[in-house]
Formats: C-alpha cells, structure tokens, sequence
C-alpha cells in the first residue's frame, strides 16, 4: 500500500492451499488496497485539521474550541453524578516584561514551560488550556459532593504556586514566575462555561489586586467589584476622549525666602456627575488598562504648555515635576515622546522634572536606570519619591542619575 509514492502498509491475504492468483484477482486486491491507503490517508489529513482547530500551536494545550466541549463534558457528568467541577483562570504577572527584556522567542519558550509544568501538577483527567496570551485554564472534573470542594481545589491552586516559586530557567536568565489564580466553583458560581470562565476571571484579577502570586475564590460581592470596576474603566476611556483630566500645581517654596521655586503637576478628574475624583480612585486603573500611557503623555503635554504660556505671560520661569509611571517606562519610547513634546512646547528640557518611585527603579534596575540616564543627559531634571520604602541603600544613589530625593515620610 502506498501513500504519496510511499511504501505505508502492507496488506496479507490468505488463501486456500492450491488457489492460484489470477490477473483478475491481483487487479481486485490492487483496487482495494488503494481504496484503503486513500482512507487511511483521508483520516490522517482530518485528524490534523481537528488538531489544529482545537490544540495550540505553541504549547500544544487544548485551546478555546476544544475548551468549551470539555467543560460542557465536565458540567454534564456533574449534573448526573451530583458532582462538582473546578474552573482555575491563571495569568502569568509582568509576562511583557519577560518579551520587552529577552525577547518573544524566551516569551515563547515560558509559555511551554509553563505548559509543561501546569500539565505535571494535576491528574490525567483534568484539561489544562491554553486560553490566550499569557493566560491559561485548569478545568477540575469529577469533585465527590461529599469533599470538601474549596480545600481541594486550594491544594491543586497551591502545588501550582509552589512548583512555579523557584522560577524558570532561559537561556541562562533565570526568570522569576508569579501567577495569578482564579478559582469559580459549577453548580456554586454558574451553570454554563461562559459564566463559570467569566467568574473565574473576576477573581483572577482579584487576586492581582492582593499582591499577584496567590489565588482567590469567586464570590457574589467580588462579581459586584468587578461590574463596578468595568464601569469605572469604561468611564475612564470616555474622560479621555471628552477631555475630563485637569492638572493641579503644588507649589515648591524657598524655605529661607519664601519664593516659589519649583511647583509639582497633580492630576484630577473632573467627573460630571461626581465633580473632582481624587487619583488614588482611577490611576490604579489606568495603569492596569494600559490607559496611563495615554493619560501620562498628556500630563507631560499639559505640563510644557503651561510652562509655556506662563513664560509668555511675563511670569517667573519654574521647573515642573511629572510623577512618570512604570506602565510608560516600560512603554519604551517615553525619551522619545519627551524630546518630541519639549520641542513642540518651545521649552528647555531643564524646565522639566520627570518624578520615579524607589520601588520602581528597584523593580528593574538596569532597564530604568538607563531610561533615566538617556533623559539626564536630554538635560531632564530627574527626582525619586518615596526614597526609604524599598530595598536601595544611601551608597546606591552614586549609581543613579538622580538630581533630588523625597524622602518618604515614613
């Protein structure tokens, strides 16, 4: 039997003692071992397609497709037996750092790494899915009714946490692996896939919010923060095309003389129903969103124009300060879009003061420093806040191109 030119199989027949095989008979037997080799090539081909619309190319995880019937087999068996079933929603924190730093192709290899680790730590009879990005679902089939289901799916939820500490090793950078978890219970938290997903979801990124690198259970009260918080988000995204954002000025005094020196922007959101909205309620969310970008790019614009028209207005010239988050630095091009901004305005870039955390430049030190380096030299002045709350030393600062510390007040 051949397929494309190539010896696949080959068939036996068995006859009779003293049966000649005729001409006729070879023809037949030749007929029909075509007509297997094309079935057999026909199913080949199929099975390949079926593989590649329901597994990941790159883990080689079940993914989305292939997600949903297994949790409808999962729910269905349930029903019967009066089981349970658990739905892990996992994502990996700060994985765009591992792709900005090492590149795609070490991004690529954590993801099968990880593919391969979450598959080793649960039982042949759950599916581990890719679901999308950087994000992965467990699904935990066949609960007994009467264990307790929360304890046992917080031990697989910990074996997870735990085989994932020690980090992972690429290309001889090790990389350290924090993972969010998500957990929602069916019948507990829904009765269909896309309900129990979505709620696994909610308490994914509630997890985020206590510190990442833990695991939270799906709650009623968590799903009313979630909607809350899709609100607050989707109103976000309105107040930047409608123009909402105002910026504020605290003044920086001469302690001795009393004149002004220096003065330091302060965003506000004018809301139309709930008036000014204070920054600690909406930058938590701007910077999950990846909004802050955009949000931080006008503060710097709003910032230059202002220094501007003041000047033109006869005032005295003053330095201000702009608090940069770590979501703009890690953007990449934040030196770039400075230079383009200041000569737009018509401004020296003396007249600027780009303000960091500690706890930011500790987060990546060789990357933020050399941000920070390419900006000092631009002329930029550049200040640390909250100096005293990480882990940097008074000997550290003579690393850093740093021009003024805040000392934090604890």
């Amino acid at each position: 039997m051949f397929i494309k030119q190539n010896l696949a199989a080959v068939l036996m027949f068995g006859y009779a003692d003293g049966f000649r095989v005729g001409k006729e008979e070879r023809i037949r037997l030749r007929e029909l071992s075509d007509r297997v080799a094309v079935a057999l090539s026909n199913s080949s081909w199929e099975e390949r397609l079926y593989h590649q619309a329901h597994y990941d190319a790159l883990t080689n995880l079940p993914n989305r497709a292939l997600l949903k019937d297994r949790l409808d087999q999962a729910i269905a068996r349930a029903q019967r037996n009066t089981s349970c079933v658990g739905i892990l929603f996992l994502d990996l924190d700060h994985f765009k750092r591992v792709n900005d730093s090492l590149g795609h192709s070490s991004g690529d290899l954590l993801l099968k790494e990880m593919a391969q680790l979450l598959v080793s730590s649960v039982r042949d009879v759950d599916t581990v899915v890719r679901f999308g990005g950087d994000e992965f679902i467990v699904i935990i089939p066949d609960i007994e009714p009467g264990k307790d289901v929360i304890t046992e799916l917080g031990v697989v939820a910990d074996k997870i946490l735990e085989i994932t500490q020690p980090g992972i090793l690429l290309e001889d950078h090790s990389v350290h692996l924090d993972v969010s978890v998500g957990i929602s219970i069916y019948p507990k938290d829904g009765d269909i896939p896309d309900e129990l997903i979505k709620n696994a979801d909610s308490a994914m990124y509630h997890a985020k919010d206590q510190g990442r690198g833990c695991y939270r259970f799906y709650s009623q009260e968590l799903n009313a923060e979630t909607l809350r918080r899709l609100d607050l988000e989707q109103e976000l995204r309105d107040a930047i095309e409608n123009d909402e954002f105002e910026l504020y000025y605290q003044a920086k005094v001469d302690g001795e003389f009393g004149n002004l020196k220096a003065a330091e922007a302060l965003i506000r959101w004018n809301h139309p129903v709930r008036g000014l909205v204070p920054p600690f309620e909406f930058i938590p969310v701007l910077e999950e969103t990846g909004l802050i970008c955009k949000v931080g790019e006008w503060v710097i614009q709003t910032a230059c124009a202002h220094i501007k028209a003041w000047k033109d207005a006869g005032l005295p010239s003053i330095r201000i300060s702009v608090n940069v988050s770590p979501r703009q630095f890690r953007d990449g091009n934040i030196a770039a879009n400075i230079a383009r901004i200041l000569r737009s305005a018509g401004i020296k870039p003396s007249m600027l003061e780009i303000e960091v955390t500690e706890e930011m430049i500790m987060d990546d030190t060789d990357y933020t420093i050399g941000i920070l380096k390419r900006l000092h030299d631009m002329g930029l002045c550049i200040s640390v806040d909250d100096f005293g709350t990480g882990y940097s030393s008074l000997s550290y600062l003579r690393q850093l191109p740093v021009d003024i510390l805040k000392i934090d007040q604890s």
